[in-house]
């Protein structure tokens, strides 16, 4: 059980970076637009593909109240149905996020410790370093389809197909 994605050098993982920034990736995403902004429930609501050399789980996360988590995780997979079947990724959102992603890759890779923690994470070698240079225009070349491709409900096609996930709640009571 459980949602893995891609490592990072597959050649598929532009569109999961593009269509996760829609759903949970930005501060303009729709999970924190959702459950921030038009709800209150939390300060932040994000999601990614966890990553290191290899293929990481999906990760969908935020801070609630103890007495709106039910209402937190119903908001959640409605947001993750909605980017499946509902409300795909419109064209807008979708460039939005392709600009992000190119415009903030140079800053993952300012200082030393983050240039350390990608060495500690194995990501970068050779192959690593390769997709890097390429990494932009791997973005660039995503198109609308293939962002939302990403999350439709068809098996082997999509990374979000069945949704079968693992829920967790932490609380003090």
């Amino acid at each position: 059980p459980g949602l893995r994605g891609l490592p990072p050098v597959d050649a598929r993982f532009g569109r999961l970076a593009v269509g996760n920034l829609v759903l949970g990736g930005l501060f303009t995403s729709r999970l924190n637009g959702n459950l921030r902004e038009d709800k209150g429930y939390t300060y932040g609501a994000s999601s990614d593909f966890e990553m290191g050399r290899q293929a990481g789980p999906f990760v969908a996360a935020a801070a609630v109240q103890t007495a709106v988590t039910r209402e937190a995780i119903e908001e959640f997979m409605r947001e993750l149905q909605d980017i499946r079947q509902g409300r795909p990724a419109t064209a807008q959102e979708v460039e939005f996020a392709k600009t992000s992603i190119v415009r903030r890759q140079p800053l993952t890779l300012e200082t030393n410790s983050q240039i350390a923690a990608r060495k500690k994470a194995g990501q970068y070698d050779e192959k690593y370093s390769s997709f890097a240079r390429s990494f932009p225009s791997l973005i660039q070349a995503c198109g609308l389809a293939q962002a939302t491709a990403f999350a439709e409900a068809k098996k082997n096609e999509a990374f979000l197909h069945d949704l079968s996930l693992i829920l967790g709640a932490v609380g003090h009571r």
